[in-house]
């Protein structure tokens, strides 16, 4: 069965083609039983413009099953408009590269694009792939909808790049976007996960030896068996999901060339790595955000109920008074409270305290700034051996009564520090 609509071939020349304001609709039955996998418009070697363009694709038959998929472009520039691209039953759209992995990863590398503009596009299967085979791809998602039902939204595993934007984009699917390959960048819209969380590594001669491996995850990063390069720019849009964010090579292979980067976005799911730390400089979290994630210089912090990951003068205009292992507290004895002997503590502005009782070792880096008001109580242990330690350096303290209170074989280390206006010091 041919393709109901055909832009250029693999023995011609490129051809440009624009396809406005058209309706294609096609519905295969088949009367063979078995498998039957065909695709309702094939464009190949064109360059092809499809505005106000509508496509319905399904299929059926009694003893077996019909796949119809959308729309298959090989080795094609394309810019999609106002468009709706339908299958029930196979692949919304299939775009592949025309180059092997090694002609995509050179510097010179022309890809071929893609562009997605106020269209949707949904599929039984992923509403979007590309071709683990079939590289040099670039394309752009923006203020479109793309609905993947038994697949992710989008499915990417060969080397290109996928950029993501638009506030009234949604991509959905048993997770939003799997990335295996290539480069993803987000700026905008909304990215969500339907199915509950499970990994599904590919295995060698088995039915699953290729294809997605994550559900759940609104954006999945699962490098593929061939170790390609790896690299998620996050800088907004919404992540929904069992898990917001996940990184895992369920290969087991080469992790060295995987790279994430977070500097905002709302998180509503967790968010898990497993090969990359020290990635989030900013955004908004539902739930707790690990310490191991937060890039150098930016702080997690609490506001109207979200955890967030921003720059410590953030933090402080949030009401922030100091931080621990890139954790900010608003008190200075919820600080206390959480240090353990190897942390310290660092004041980012003066505060004024009333009594802390500390029975922890810590050091607190007053970090120029002042202590006032009440009394730190440093009330130790009765037992000889079980002591504590606390140092306190770099700043001034300036209480109404005892600054410090030393007690039960605890020990102090001050330096730099300047005891003022205390009635016993």
């Amino acid at each position: 069965i041919a393709p109901a609509l055909q832009i250029g071939s693999a023995d011609s020349s490129p051809i440009e083609a624009t396809v406005t304001d058209v309706e294609v609709s096609v519905h295969i039955t088949a009367t063979a039983s078995g498998y039957h996998n065909k695709t309702a418009v094939e464009i190949v070697n064109a360059d092809a413009l499809l505005e106000e363009f509508t496509l319905n694709a399904g299929g059926e038959n009694a003893e077996g099953k019909v796949v119809v998929n959308g729309i298959s472009a090989t080795n094609s520039d394309m810019v999609v408009k106002n468009s709706t691209i339908t299958s029930e039953t196979g692949l919304g759209f299939g775009f592949f590269g025309g180059m092997t992995e090694e002609e995509a990863k050179a510097d010179t590398a022309n890809y071929n694009t893609l562009t997605l503009e106020n269209s949707s596009v949904s599929g039984y299967t992923f509403a979007l792939a590309g071709n683990g085979t079939k590289h040099g791809t670039a394309v752009t998602i923006q203020n479109s909808t793309l609905t993947g039902t038994i697949g992710a939204g989008i499915y990417h595993p060969q080397v290109g790049t996928l950029t993501v934007g638009g506030a009234d984009t949604k991509i959905s699917g048993t997770s939003g976007i799997e990335l295996r390959a290539g480069t993803l960048t987000v700026s905008g819209g909304e990215i969500s996960a339907t199915a509950a969380f499970e990994t599904l590594p590919n295995e060698a001669g088995t039915d699953h030896a290729d294809g997605s491996t994550i559900d759940g995850a609104a954006i999945a990063v699962s490098q593929h068996g061939y170790d390609p390069d790896i690299a998620v720019n996050i800088t907004g849009g919404t992540l929904k999901g069992v898990k917001a964010l996940y990184e895992a090579d369920l290969q087991n292979e080469d992790v060295s060339n995987i790279s994430v980067t977070v500097t905002g976005g709302t998180y509503e799911g967790d968010v898990e790595s497993e090969n990359v730390t020290g990635f989030i400089s900013g955004g908004t979290f539902s739930g707790e955000v690990n310490t191991d994630y937060v890039a150098s210089g930016s702080v997690i912090y609490s506001e109207e109920g979200s955890n967030i990951v921003g720059s410590e003068e953030d933090a402080v205009a949030a009401g922030a008074v100091a931080v621990v292992d890139n954790t900010a507290y608003t008190t200075l004895e919820a600080a206390i409270e959480s240090a353990t002997e190897a942390d310290t503590i660092q004041l980012l502005q003066d505060v004024t305290i009333g009594t802390i009782i500390a029975e922890n070792s810590f050091t607190l880096d007053l970090n120029t700034y002042e202590i006032s008001g009440g009394l730190l109580y440093i009330s130790g242990s009765t037992a000889a051996d079980t002591g504590i330690v606390v140092s306190i350096s770099n700043g001034s303290i300036n209480a109404a009564d005892y600054g410090i209170l030393i007690n039960n074989n605890a020990e102090l280390n001050l330096s730099d520090v300047v005891i003022d206006s205390a009635l016993y010091g």
